[in-house]
Formats: structure tokens, C-alpha cells, sequence
């Protein structure tokens, strides 16, 4: 991209911010277009859609042609292949490496393909405090909320911080360079979720050469 053609003589960091993010968005909406995919909370994490597509079609042919037609049997068997091939890629893909890094987690999962009962983590199980028992989860959150900030009370302010008048005709007070730019977003962990702006960290990382000189640009601008 020709950045500096692109940005022009834009100089806020609202603009700058619009142009880059609309090139971003373009190019993964063409490349990576968003599709929509039906979840079911019970599925196991080794479910694909094409292992759903296939079972769909088995049932199907079960409530059509019957238990003993050679449609069904057909699915059936192809059911049953795939499903077998998505848990050895799943266990090989994601479990095998939990043993070294994390066993806990590496057991968590072998219990889940196998069929064992996974206890959920979930927290609202482990408060034992008779005052919330009754209380409907909206209710707890707000009441556990309350807890951590009443401490904090006595640090709130008695009238709002006076504003200072800024002077004019200030210097640069701080200017990034893109070899530091690109430094930084080269380091993005890509797992980490992505901000307000829907950019993933792992464009980001990876094109953190191609990106370095527009990012520059507008955090200039909002310095």
C-alpha cells in the first residue's frame, strides 16, 4: 500500500485512524471474509462443521430411509471415520502438547475425548456466603463489585481536579520513529485479543514492516 499517498495531507489522528483502519477491514473482509458458523454449547472442542454436516445428512437418511438403507449405513460409516480423524487431529493438534507445558490442562482434555465427566470452573459454584445464596447472578456481580470498591471510598476526590490552560506554540514533546514502531509490533503476542479497532494482533505482528509507517503516523498525531 501507498501509505503516504493514502494518507495525504491528513494531519488529526481521528482521519489517519479512519483511512488505516478502513484498508485493514477492506483487505481481511476480501481475503478472510466473516462466516457464520451454528454452535451448540454441548459440542466437544474436536467438533467440525463438516463432521456436523455429515451427521445432519445421516439423520437424515435414518428418518427417510430407514435404520437398514444403504444411504444410511453410507453416512453412518462416513460418520464414524470422520469423527475418529477429527479426535486424532485434535489430540495430536492441541492435547499432545498440553503434557509437557501444562499436565493439568493435558488430563483436562484426555478425560473430555474419552468421555469422562469434566467439572466446569465455573466460580459462581465455589462462593459459599450465605448473604448471596439467593441473590440472581446480575445481583452477586454487583455485590462483589461493591466489595472491592468500598476500600476505595476514602480516596475519591471532594471536588473535581481544576483544569490547566495548556501554552501555546509547545514543542514536540515526543516523537516515535517507525524502526521503534516496528520493534514493538513485531513483539505483538498474536494470541491476545484484538482492541475497539477489530485489528487482530496477529496482522499486525506479521506485517508489522508493511504497517510500521501508517502506525507511526498516527501515533505522531496523537501525541
Amino acid at each position: 500500500m501507498d501509505w503516504p499517498l493514502l494518507f495525504g495531507s491528513l494531519e488529526s489522528c481521528d482521519a489517519l485512524l479512519g483511512v488505516f483502519e478502513e484498508v485493514i477491514h477492506t483487505g481481511l473482509n476480501l481475503l478472510m471474509a466473516v462466516s457464520k458458523v451454528q454452535l451448540n454449547t454441548c459440542d466437544a472442542p474436536w467438533i467440525t462443521q463438516h463432521l456436523k454436516d455429515l451427521i445432519q445428512k445421516r439423520q437424515q437418511a435414518f428418518h427417510k430411509k430407514g435404520a437398514d438403507s444403504l444411504q444410511f449405513k453410507f453416512y453412518r460409516n462416513l460418520v464414524n471415520r470422520e469423527r475418529k480423524l477429527c479426535r486424532s487431529k485434535f489430540y495430536e493438534s492441541r492435547v499432545v502438547p498440553m503434557k509437557k507445558e501444562d499436565p493439568k490442562a493435558w488430563w483436562r482434555e484426555m478425560k473430555r475425548l474419552s468421555g469422562g465427566k469434566v467439572f466446569s470452573g465455573d466460580l459462581i459454584n465455589h462462593i459459599n456466603v450465605k448473604e448471596v445464596e439467593n441473590l440472581s447472578t446480575h445481583e452477586l456481580a454487583n455485590s462483589i463489585n461493591k466489595a472491592f470498591l468500598e476500600p476505595l471510598e476514602e480516596y475519591l476526590l471532594f471536588c473535581p481536579i481544576p483544569r490547566l490552560a495548556l501554552e501555546k506554540n509547545l514543542p514536540e514533546l515526543l516523537e516515535v520513529s517507525e524502526e521503534r514502531v516496528w520493534k514493538i509490533l513485531s513483539k505483538f503476542n498474536p494470541f491476545n485479543s484484538c482492541g475497539p479497532d477489530r485489528i487482530p494482533n496477529w496482522l499486525l505482528r506479521e506485517y508489522a514492516d508493511l504497517i510500521a509507517f501508517p502506525v507511526c503516523r498516527i501515533l505522531n498525531a496523537s501525541f
